[in-house]
């Protein structure tokens, strides 16, 4: 399952406009560039930004409530595997 940050980021290819957007870690949330903020602040980007976030967020909850629901592998230890780890050496 992709992170929140990287959902975000996808959000904002999509969109064309991820080139407004910046982070200093490879998998961080996006920030807009400094042009985008100063010395007049860009609402759209901001917005376009808090948008995917919180988009990235909702199908992010989404596939854990998934995962959540999928039944969890039971025990899948075979008789070999046992006796294989339980094997005492002779000296």
């Amino acid at each position: 399952m992709e992170s929140i940050p990287d959902l975000a980021w996808g959000i904002l290819l999509k969109k064309g406009i991820q080139d407004r957007y910046e982070t200093y870690l490879s998998d961080a949330m996006p920030k807009p560039k400094r042009q985008y903020l100063y010395p007049v602040f860009d609402q759209e980007t901001w917005d376009a930004m808090i948008q995917a976030i919180l988009e990235a967020a909702e199908i992010w909850k989404a596939g854990v409530i998934k995962l959540a629901k999928e039944p969890e592998p039971g025990p899948a230890i075979r008789k070999s595997d046992f006796e294989r780890w339980n094997q005492r050496d002779s000296f």
